[in-house]
């Protein structure tokens, strides 16, 4: 059998029914080595992170992708992440953010039915779920449970476009979604009216709701 090696493709990735105790930096890390992976044939593609159980006190993430120039297929799916200490002034429960001067934007991501919560006494430093920079395309974060996480439940920060938050249980945190411009997002929810928008620099806060309702924003 001969096998071919292709240089700067990582595809089919599977990570799939882990326990992690007291990781020190991130859970489960895939994609680039830094931001600052700028090689513009960089790809990753066809990636699984699912029914994987993390639980302590680390500094950065509980689960954390890095993604290049060239991603589609990303699936961060039934994952449950503790948190077990206040570590980590930006320590988030799931992160996926872009390598710097990504051009092309990231395909079919999706996050769902992952459960991130915080245990008493404990925090997270910037975000439940944390999708930050570069351009994102057809992004779904559906079907989360957030909870006590004590500052963002969600928090969108870069080009974000075409994205579905919907159907997230989110209850404890300062905000339960955090959007900063430009981003172009659905909204919906199975819980009620909205009750305020503030607009507080460049985020847009959306608190729970209470009732049946379905959102658009542009923020271009």
């Amino acid at each position: 059998m001969t096998y071919r090696w292709r240089l700067n493709i990582t595809e089919d990735v599977y990570i799939v029914g882990n326990f992690i105790f007291d990781p020190i930096g991130s859970g489960i890390f895939f994609g680039a080595d830094g931001e600052t992976q700028t090689d513009p044939s960089l790809t990753t593609s066809n990636i699984h992170i699912s029914n994987n159980v993390i639980t302590g006190d680390w500094n950065t993430s509980c689960i954390q992708g890095t993604i290049p120039a060239i991603t589609e297929k990303v699936h961060i799916t039934n994952n449950i992440c503790t948190k077990t200490g206040t570590t980590g002034a930006s320590s988030s429960g799931i992160i996926v953010r872009r390598t710097n001067g990504a051009t092309l934007p990231a395909e079919n991501i999706i996050i769902e039915f992952n459960t991130i919560t915080a245990s008493s006494g404990a925090s997270l430093g910037k975000a439940g779920l944390f999708v930050n920079g570069g351009l994102f395309n057809d992004m779904q974060i559906v079907s989360n449970q957030i909870r006590d996480v004590s500052t963002f439940a969600v928090l969108l920060r870069g080009n974000v476009q075409n994205a579905i938050v919907s159907n997230n249980i989110i209850d404890g945190s300062t905000v339960g979604i955090g959007v900063v411009l430009p981003v172009i997002i659905l909204v919906e929810y199975f819980t009620a009216i909205l009750l305020s928008i503030l607009q507080l620099m460049d985020f847009i806060c959306l608190p729970l709701l209470v009732k049946p309702s379905r959102l658009l924003l542009e923020t271009m």
